[in-house]
């Protein structure tokens, strides 16, 4: 193997820097940036998972799948804020973002983002399972 880098000469180095060229920052999806989302997570984690009283009504009233798959009050604030970023992008007519650099099976299937979860996790051991054989 060693002898096939020393017959590549400067390729790899000439392939990095090309690479190192064309890498774009991402600073995250439209969704994400826009001002309404912002507000709306600010306000919902502030109201609902600083406060004692609040964070343990969160607690109390989670439904144990959820609590099972770790979500958090700070998920369910991005989740409910995501929603109604997305009710006020409609009334605007204004096209749908995406957040968090991907669309959610919620728009296309129309399941929760829990149930996402579970799925890529079966997904993925179904994977694992496979290799293994």
């Amino acid at each position: 193997m060693d002898y096939f880098w020393a017959a590549m000469g400067t390729f790899p180095w000439i392939l990095w820097w090309w690479f190192l060229g064309h890498v774009v920052l991402v600073e995250g999806s439209r969704g994400d940036r826009s001002y309404i989302y912002q507000r709306c997570t600010d306000d919902c984690e502030y109201e609902n998972c600083t406060r004692p009283v609040s964070l343990q009504h969160f607690r109390e009233s989670q439904p144990w799948v959820e609590t099972l798959l770790h979500w958090s009050c700070v998920d369910e604030c991005r989740y409910q804020c995501m929603w109604t970023t997305v009710e006020a992008f409609r009334k605007d007519n204004i096209d749908v973002p995406q957040f968090y650099g991907k669309v959610g099976l919620d728009s296309r299937l129309n399941i929760g983002t829990c149930s996402n979860k579970v799925i890529f996790w079966v997904r993925d051991i179904y994977s694992v399972l496979i290799m293994m054989q």
